[in-house]
């Protein structure tokens, strides 16, 4: 039986500056992906009734990173998560170390450009106090970039900060020297001295830090996962949560196209997978969760979004997996959102989505907040004439 301990030992632990009887660690808010199936993969155990938190996604003061093979979608997943910030208020930045930033992708996944505080690091070497015609003034180094992200995390001033990507940093070492001599490991000592500060400061202030870095393959190791990331292993250790965004499969079969008005077939988005290789937030998913990525703001995986935010929102219940919403009754999820496209059901359901998202102050991925059906078209086009 443990020995009880009397008050006068307490006492001394009671007075230590920093400490609180009882941990509260508790989430300011979460960002949205727009992807309901993958915020509740994210955070959903974080979204309980005696929470204030709705939707799931990514929790605000902590690092997250998005990594992949090329096209796979990690930027318009980032670009998703911005706008769903900005429409809740929040300051947003974006560094773009690949100079590779895209309006258009951009304004289609919801981002507002016009208030993003935008930097492909132009200005930022500019201001330099070397001459700006120096060989090595031409690369920001990727020391003096992590300082200006803790600088702008620490100042308070930002909400949600986006570096694309982690792969694109050179450090000042590598500047310094010819491309044929070795500077092995700079990268990842550059990122072992600056995330944990910047991951207190994140929290401190309860920014979210998004990383987008690039997929390497591991040389001469035959067991596990080939793949890895630049930055070093703190990178790993220090992130929250960290996803995998892969193009997988045919390139016929994952496409998403649409017919126009001449009959042609137009590419206007493909799937590709998520893989929650780490999470702190909720229980481990070992499935792949399969996530439209659009190029054109048309949206045909919309039956799919609306049946995943119905069920989320309690608006479709589902019992022996016969689901239920409405007057409408049908066996397994593909044949009920089949059913709403065939039926012309779609837009009610949004409807309903709509009314009870405003009441839940729950937040809905762009496509759901711009869907017009056909009156509601015809109406807008009457008023611009």
């Amino acid at each position: 039986m443990a020995k009880k301990k009397l008050s006068s030992e307490i006492e001394p632990l009671d007075q230590l500056e920093g400490f609180s009887i009882g941990a509260n660690v508790k989430v300011a808010d979460l960002i949205t992906t727009g992807h309901p199936e993958l915020d509740q993969a994210i955070s959903g155990d974080l979204c309980t009734d005696d929470s204030s938190l709705r939707g799931g996604g990514f929790p605000l003061g902590k690092i997250v990173m998005l990594y992949g093979n090329e096209g796979g979608g990690k930027s318009s997943l980032a670009y998703r998560m911005v706008g769903a910030a900005q429409r809740k208020g929040y300051v947003c930045a974006w560094i773009d170390a690949e100079h590779s930033f895209s309006e258009q992708l951009a304004e289609v996944n919801g981002c507002d450009v016009s208030t993003l505080r935008y930097s492909n690091l132009e200005k930022l070497i500019g201001s330099n106090s070397r001459k700006k015609n120096d060989e090595e003034d031409s690369i920001l180094s990727g020391e003096l970039v992590m300082q200006k992200m803790i600088d702008a995390v620490k100042s308070g001033a930002i909400n949600v900060i986006v570096l694309d990507s982690i792969a694109s940093l050179v450090p000042d070492q590598v500047l310094k020297k010819d491309v044929n001599e070795d500077t092995m490991a700079t990268l990842a000592r550059v990122m072992a001295k600056s995330l944990p500060k910047l991951a207190t400061l994140a929290q401190q202030h309860d920014v979210l830090v998004i990383f987008i870095n690039q997929l390497r393959e591991k040389i001469g190791d035959m067991y596990g996962t080939p793949h890895t990331f630049p930055g070093g292993r703190s990178v790993r250790h220090l992130c929250s949560t960290i996803v995998k965004i892969m193009k997988e499969g045919s390139k016929e079969k994952e496409e998403i196209r649409i017919t126009n008005d001449e009959g042609e077939q137009v590419l206007v988005g493909r799937y590709s997978y998520a893989i929650i290789e780490k999470n702190r937030f909720s229980r481990p998913v070992s499935e792949k969760i399969r996530v439209p990525i659009y190029y054109e703001p048309y949206f045909p995986d919309l039956p799919g979004t609306a049946f995943e935010l119905g069920r989320q929102l309690k608006l479709i219940r589902v019992r022996m997996n016969v689901y239920s919403w409405s007057d409408m009754k049908v066996e397994s999820k593909s044949a009920f959102v089949e059913a709403i496209k065939q039926n012309g059901k779609l837009s009610d359901l949004i409807k309903d989505i709509r009314v009870a998202a405003e009441k839940e102050k729950f937040p809905l991925p762009i496509e759901i907040i711009n869907y017009q059906d056909e009156s509601e078209v015809i109406e807008s086009l009457a008023k611009e004439e």
